[in-house]
């Protein structure tokens, strides 16, 4: 078991990170270390004193190295049951035995004066195991481009509980 659970890691690595910005808006990377050699990296564009601008999530998860369809899937469904507090509801939508990775969006995407925002969740079995979670957004005729996600603190949290804790 880790020293500090993932909570006391974020805390601290969150006031770390305000402190060296001197009380103003930091950006900044927590790495987090989960028990079974998960390890989460959580990108934040921002870091204010009551919540984060998160750019990208990601874990590393060795135990799902070459996991099955299956069990990736079993992780989608659970995943998608407990992460409901986001902008939007998640869904698996696809999975892809070429590259042994389960896609999960928003769904429904949000939409608003012709733009659609979404976040997209990567289960992947191939490599080490991985999860990625980022937010999205696209125009017509336009590439998609990364936005950042403002949480609170405690969402962060518990966005970082949850998919640590449903990983099978």
């Amino acid at each position: 078991m880790s020293a500090a659970t993932l909570p006391q890691q974020i805390d601290s690595q969150l006031a770390r990170l305000l402190a060296g910005a001197g009380g103003g808006t930091a950006g900044g990377t927590l790495l987090l270390t989960a028990d079974d050699g998960v390890t989460v990296d959580a990108h934040l564009a921002a870091v204010e004193t009551l919540g984060v601008a998160l750019s990208h999530l990601s874990l590393d998860v060795p135990s799902l190295a070459g996991a099955s369809q299956a069990t990736l899937e079993q992780w989608g469904r659970d995943l998608c049951g407990r992460v409901t507090y986001l902008l939007e509801g998640l869904g698996p939508l696809e999975y892809d035995p070429q590259s042994d990775e389960l896609l999960i969006r928003s769904i429904p995407p949000s939409r608003d004066a012709g733009a659609t925002s979404y976040f997209e969740v990567m289960l992947s079995a191939a490599g080490a195991g991985a999860f990625t979670l980022a937010r999205y957004r696209t125009e017509p005729g336009v590439s998609r481009t990364r936005e950042d996600v403002p949480l609170t603190r405690e969402v962060l949290k518990r966005l970082v509980r949850d998919a640590v804790e449903t990983i099978p």
